[in-house]
């Protein structure tokens, strides 16, 4: 998840040629850098989230099998069809 903040995206190519423009390009990389630092910290924490809770649900079906066992298969058909959601609103906006 740490890669993930390394891969440049295109906004952070546009502060780099902007900062080169304005002749300030250590500036520049230092953005990039925050910028890069703030995406691999944001991905890292919301994979140790979903493990835990995925942990916790999990702990949750050994004590109460049927519902839990429910509970789980909910959360996973409604994190599916979320992100289903979103694909298509990008899509199609």
């Amino acid at each position: 998840s740490v890669g993930a903040g390394l891969i440049p995206c295109p906004g952070s190519a546009l502060i780099l040629i902007f900062s080169i423009t304005l002749g300030i390009f250590w500036a520049g990389l230092a953005a990039l850098f925050f910028v890069a630092l703030g995406m691999a910290l944001t991905t890292s924490l919301f994979a140790v989230a979903t493990i835990l809770c995925r942990r916790a649900v999990e702990r949750s079906m050994r004590r109460d099998g049927r519902l839990a066992k429910m509970a789980f298969t909910t959360l996973n058909l409604c994190g599916s069809l979320a992100i289903m959601l979103l694909g298509a609103a990008f899509f199609f906006a």
